[in-house]
């Protein structure tokens, strides 16, 4: 059986499209990070969900920006069903308040549980009243 060289080259074509979407893919993510990480604020989200899908966890975060409450669903691979109900801290540029980074490792200390995150958010991450 021989393998045509006009499917070999369609083969290659799909192989390198493919690799050029994950490469742009992997970019944008690099991209948005160092945006969060450079004009990013800090916020108290609470995780409201967690559901099951292949391969990890889906959890929703619920928190209020500039008056407006926002629901956000992302993948974790530390947060569970045990941990509904917790608040955590969360990082987001102020002009695309969608676009979150939530701080798994780091909940909310009960001192600063029933404050609420003013409404630009932290430039850092708050410690305790003394």
């Amino acid at each position: 059986m021989e393998i045509s060289s006009e499917n070999s080259t369609d083969r290659m074509k799909v192989l390198w499209g493919f690799l050029i979407i994950i490469t742009m893919l992997g970019l944008y993510k690099v991209y948005l990070n160092n945006r969060i990480n450079t004009y990013g604020v800090y916020l108290k989200g609470t995780l409201v969900d967690v559901e099951g899908r292949k391969g990890g966890l889906n959890i929703t975060i619920k928190y209020l920006f500039d008056g407006k409450e926002y629901n956000n669903t992302r993948g974790t691979s530390h947060l569970n069903s045990n941990d509904i109900g917790k608040q955590f801290f969360i990082k987001l540029v102020p002009d695309k308040p969608n676009q979150i980074v939530v701080l798994e490792e780091n909940p909310v200390p009960d001192c600063l549980l029933n404050i609420d995150s003013p409404t630009g958010g932290w430039k850092t991450i708050p410690n305790c009243p003394n």
